[in-house]
């Protein structure tokens, strides 16, 4: 009794509110995934659909089969996000790209989707999308103007894929997620290509019972020389191969950003090695302003040049000594009580050193 009359008192607030605004586009937060007296306030809402304008949107089950059957349009809808994430639930039918002539930003989420009855999106620039292969690709391709994605796969790739890959043009910025169940799958990023990129966030996981087939620095290397973008903003989390992963970061010398993060590992020493600035004609990362690492390995008996090594890399690329470019620099080490304080000295850098 006391939730059916909170139901009642806000949705009666709500339709007061409705019609006081009647003349203006909504801006709509809408959460009813938790025990939240929303009944009947979502239908009340899609009354009004044609006023939606930046609209996000959680729902619980009750609420997921009343936007499934849905029909209205909505003309005016530039940003919408939902998500779906109930056990059970079902993405609506649809044809999204006719029922948002307008939008721009499009968030879905809930691994649900088997059939978003795509058309060509005429204005669609930014996407989020939880979703298998098939229809991440299959909108990617249908969306050429597309410029910042959000992409995280639900199922992995069968090994057997043969699909072409995707021309994602004018797209500059893309975050992309693929957890590597199995290992025996190839990675998303190897079937895009994007020529204007400038911001990658790359993340892959990958079972420790299962060693992958397709290394994910391999295929990071794979995207860059195929798309052959100037990349400036680089964030990794995924094994640390070498030479892989040297490999592809000497393909982007216009890097600003590096955070670099192996998965389940600490950073290589060889890697700070790499990182470290000589004379040489052709140097790694030679534009990098800010870098920021994970957890550093912890030093052992005969291993003991660790520390070294890391203040050798950052004199190397001090800014403010006018060696290299490097101005920030973060990273996790395991303090000894051995250890010197401070651990660096490296007059200029701004450092910022998480202990573990």
């Amino acid at each position: 009794m006391h939730q059916n009359l909170a139901s009642t008192v806000v949705t009666a607030v709500l339709s007061r509110q409705l019609v006081y605004s009647r003349h203006y586009p909504l801006t709509i937060h809408y959460d009813s995934s938790r025990h939240s007296p929303l009944r009947g306030c979502l239908a009340l809402l899609l009354e009004n659909a044609h006023r939606w304008m930046d609209v996000s949107l959680q729902l619980d089950r009750d609420d997921v089969e009343t936007f499934q059957n849905s029909s209205v349009a909505f003309p005016l809808l530039e940003r919408l996000d939902v998500d779906f994430s109930i056990q059970g639930a079902h993405a609506p039918g649809f044809n999204w790209a006719l029922h948002f002539p307008k939008i721009s930003h499009l968030g879905l989420d809930g691994n649900v989707f088997s059939d978003l009855h795509l058309t060509p999106w005429k204005r669609l620039a930014s996407l989020k999308l939880h979703a298998a292969a098939p229809i991440i690709l299959d909108t990617l391709s249908l969306a050429p103007q597309l410029i910042s994605a959000n992409l995280s796969l639900s199922h992995p790739i069968k090994t057997q894929w043969t699909r072409p890959q995707v021309e994602c043009s004018q797209l500059s910025v893309l975050e992309i997620y693929q957890g590597m169940r199995h290992g025996a799958e190839p990675h998303l990023i190897s079937l895009l290509r994007a020529p204007a990129l400038r911001e990658l966030d790359f993340r892959s996981y990958t079972s420790a019972y299962h060693k992958p087939i397709y290394s994910t620095a391999a295929s990071l290397k794979t995207f860059l020389s195929a798309s052959r973008c100037s990349l400036t903003w680089l964030s990794y989390r995924g094994e640390a191969a070498e030479p892989a992963f040297l490999d592809a970061l000497s393909l982007v010398p216009s890097l600003t950003y590096l955070a670099f993060e192996p998965m389940d590992d600490t950073i290589p020493h060889s890697f700070i090695r790499s990182l470290t600035q000589s004379n040489a004609s052709n140097p790694l990362l030679p534009a990098l302003i800010i870098l920021e690492l994970g957890r550093m390995p912890e030093i052992r008996k005969g291993d003991g040049n660790l520390r070294e090594d890391v203040e050798r890399m950052l004199r190397s690329r001090n800014a403010a000594t006018e060696a290299g470019t490097l101005r920030s620099v973060t990273f996790e080490w395991w303090v000894a009580e051995t250890d010197p304080d401070p651990l660096f000295v490296v007059p200029g850098l701004d450092m910022n050193i998480l202990r573990y």
